[in-house]
């Protein structure tokens, strides 16, 4: 068992690895990629470094998630450009588009690998050697037939660094729970972790510390004895982030964004309630079918029904011998107490529950928002059937493993398509807009940093591969001359058409149509807009257009 699960964990990496020069980056990528080249350059993530103003916020004169007085980038923690920045450096070295984009998107892969790896061996403490290998081979095997993770595991975004982030907490929030010795140690661990958690993305650090406190809070009503240590342990920590929340302006950003992208989506800065149960419906929906939300809830309620509803574990053997007890009774006690497993297993479902119902708050929901509910619900799953297959007799055993096998089935009916376009996707090379945009401009000019583009469309992207000047996108005004632009890349179905009309009606401009449909993305991790297959197109009208200067 454990070659096997040595196997499916090299497989499980292979299917991530294999991919991450597949495509060139998309928009937020290419955000990525361009604020790393400035921390480079400068340090920090400036948004304006006097050739580019990187604020694309769709609308003229908007400057939100943008810290005015030190020009900088504030939309979300600075990790991912950090931890960018060094294969960002090593990219600068080469021409060829393919290997920068391999290289920027290594980190984050290997940080989607290495964040469930250790999130394994977090929980393995707690198992025999026995389940150890059957743990870990169920884990990666089912993490390999999630197809959102593999595809957001290999954008270079802070979606991996989330997964590593939370499981380095963990494994300290475990440990200081657990261990007296060298006490100071993991408290220190812990709030090094949580730093690193909040500046890779602190909506979900925030949840997770919040859920983390109510965990604790519960445990202190069930024993009806606070812990002082560990509850002051998380304010602190909520008191040290503070100033990292007042200097990145967390709070007011997240109110701007969600009254910006209300305005934007819904016509009004008012997010109702009413939108966030759309939300709260669309989400348990993609989690049920392309995700276990399903098994999830079923093994989550056979373990609550065997610890809450009954006397003692051993109480799903003999239920004509077990009182039944609505209330919180001492065996269930004792059993929270000295079973570690069950405490994770209550753990994470708070945390699963609560982020669900706060992340649904955002205006405009995206898969990537709660990327971290992947690894987590999985790992639920096989927490919980671990709990329940050590109290129960051989032959109810194998009648539940059957049982849990035939749910994971019936569960996988809807995610057929996408393991076949993921199939399709590893045997055919995928082209995006963004592949032949960027090679047309590559093979027609050599000093590209000297280039003005206009377009309406993955700013970001272009400054990060050519390093040139990109216009209107960002804000579009009079403070560049028309006849300055030597590339226009008018995009379909996105702001300032008209605007870079009038650049190309005012110009001398040679027209090219690329042989690609004008997709809005190079190609996105989000299903179902994902694409498996070149996105192709018969229509003159919607396949990709550029404009080039023709005294260029």
């Amino acid at each position: 068992m454990r070659y096997l699960a040595l196997i499916i964990f090299f497989l499980f990496s292979l299917n991530i690895l294999v991919r991450i020069d597949d495509y060139l980056l998309w928009n937020d990528e290419g955000n990525t990629g361009a604020m790393a080249q400035r921390v480079l350059r400068y340090g920090v993530p400036l948004v304006d470094d006097g050739k580019t103003n990187l604020n694309v916020t769709l609308k003229k004169g908007n400057s939100i998630c943008v810290k005015d007085s030190l020009n900088l980038y504030l939309c979300h923690g600075w990790a991912e450009f950090y931890v960018a920045a060094p294969f960002v450096f090593l990219g600068n070295l080469t021409n060829d588009l393919y290997l920068k984009t391999a290289l920027i998107r290594t980190p984050f892969a290997f940080a989607s690998i290495g964040g469930v790896l250790i999130l394994y061996f977090t929980i393995s403490r707690y198992l025999d050697n026995k389940e150890k290998p059957r743990f870990a081979a169920a884990l990666f095997m089912l993490l390999i037939l999630s197809v959102s993770y593999t595809l957001h595991s290999i954008e270079a975004r802070y979606y991996s660094l989330v997964i590593l982030s939370f499981s380095f907490y963990l494994s300290a929030y475990l440990k200081f729970k657990e261990k007296y010795s060298r006490k100071w140690l993991w408290a220190f661990l812990l709030i090094i972790s949580s730093l690193f958690f909040y500046l890779s993305y602190h909506p979900a650090f925030y949840i997770v510390l919040f859920s983390t406190f109510i965990f604790e809070v519960f445990l202190s009503l069930l024993y009806k004895k606070v812990s002082k240590k560990k509850l002051g342990m998380l304010i602190f920590i909520g008191l040290i982030t503070l100033p990292l929340s007042l200097f990145f302006e967390t709070f007011k950003t997240s109110k701007e964004l969600t009254d910006f992208t209300s305005l934007l989506f819904f016509g009004s800065k008012n997010f109702s309630f009413r939108f966030q149960l759309w939300n709260l419906g669309k989400t348990l929906e993609y989690l049920f079918k392309h995700e276990y939300l399903f098994v999830v809830l079923t093994t989550k309620i056979i373990l609550f029904y065997i610890t809450y509803s009954q006397s003692s574990f051993t109480a799903l053997l003999y239920p004509r011998r077990a009182g039944f007890s609505r209330s919180l009774n001492k065996k269930f006690k004792e059993e929270i107490l000295k079973n570690n497993l069950l405490n994770i297993s209550i753990y994470f479902f708070i945390i699963y529950v609560i982020y669900i119902v706060v992340i649904t708050r955002v205006p405009v929901l995206f898969i990537r928002y709660y990327f971290l509910l992947i690894p987590l619900g999985i790992a639920s799953i096989l927490v919980d059937s671990i709990c329940i297959l050590r109290v129960l007799s051989p032959e109810a055993k194998k009648a539940y493993q059957y049982f849990l096998v035939s749910i994971l089935v019936i569960s996988s009916i809807f995610k057929l398509p996408s393991w076949w376009g993921n199939v399709y996707e590893l045997t055919y090379d995928y082209v995006g807009p963004m592949d032949l945009i960027l090679t047309e401009i590559d093979g027609r000019y050599k000093n590209k940093k000297d280039l003005v583009i206009a377009t309406n469309y993955a700013s970001y992207t272009y400054v990060f591969y050519f390093d040139s000047k990109v216009v209107v996108e960002n804000g579009y005004s009079e403070d560049f001359k028309d006849e300055e632009v030597d590339v226009v890349i008018p995009r379909k179905n996105h702001f300032y058409e008209d605007e870079l009309n009038k650049i190309i009606a005012k110009g001398d401009f040679e027209k090219v149509t690329l042989d690609i449909l004008d997709y809005g993305y190079n190609n996105i991790a989000e299903l179902p807009e994902h694409l498996f297959k070149t996105p192709t197109t018969q229509i003159e009208e919607d396949k990709v257009q550029m404009y080039f200067r023709k005294n260029n």
